[in-house]
């Protein structure tokens, strides 16, 4: 939405309007680009042509076959906590969402492009940068937590060019034991996938 994005962002960047559904409208804005960083999430509640197939796994595969053939440096894509689990509450409620961005994950890793994958617990609207961050690897089950949006925003910007992030996948959420982020030690704990 181009005229939303500009009222956000005014002339301090430059937009690219294309389609996760039509990869060819969205070939132009990767040519050049050093990071690409994806929030992307379906709403088929309000938008049925948007469903979680068609936009967390085809549009997130798009993205990361895009990425690849450009030869954009790092991928961070944003995900969910809990996508392995395929009785996840969400599943049901939301036409399969979870299982389908563990297939938009999937094929991030195929794709060949250098990647970092965020999981975020279940996300708020509280201001970010008040508390500490915890990663844990695995998508554990037994885990109920929150991480403000704000937050996770700042994992994925602290990732790009960190090679401890490098082909990683990991699950964020706030730490309410630390006051403050320790991005070294936040990414030095991680373990690349496979590895």
């Amino acid at each position: 939405n181009e005229p939303r994005a500009r009222d956000l962002l005014g002339d301090k960047v430059k937009l690219y309007v294309g389609d996760v559904r039509d990869p060819s409208s969205m070939a132009s804005a990767f040519r050049g680009a050093d990071y690409v960083i994806s929030a992307l999430g379906s709403n088929s509640r309000r938008d049925p042509e948007n469903k979680p197939e068609v936009i967390d796994f085809g549009g997130t595969k798009s993205i990361a076959e895009l990425a690849h053939a450009a030869g954009v440096r790092q991928l961070v894509i944003v995900s969910s906590m809990g996508v392995t689990d395929p009785n996840h509450p969400l599943n049901k409620l939301l036409d399969n969402i979870m299982a389908w961005k563990l297939r938009g994950e999937e094929a991030v890793r195929a794709s060949g492009v250098r990647y970092t994958i965020v999981r975020p617990a279940g996300l708020s609207t509280e201001p970010g940068g008040t508390q500490g961050i915890h990663v844990t690897q695995g998508d554990p089950k037994d885990i109920v937590a929150r991480i403000p949006r704000a937050d996770v925003a700042a994992v994925c910007l602290a990732a790009l060019g960190r090679r401890a992030a490098y082909d990683t996948t990991f699950e964020v959420m706030t730490d309410k034991q630390a006051d403050r982020v320790d991005w070294d030690t936040l990414f030095g704990a991680l373990h690349a996938d496979g590895g």
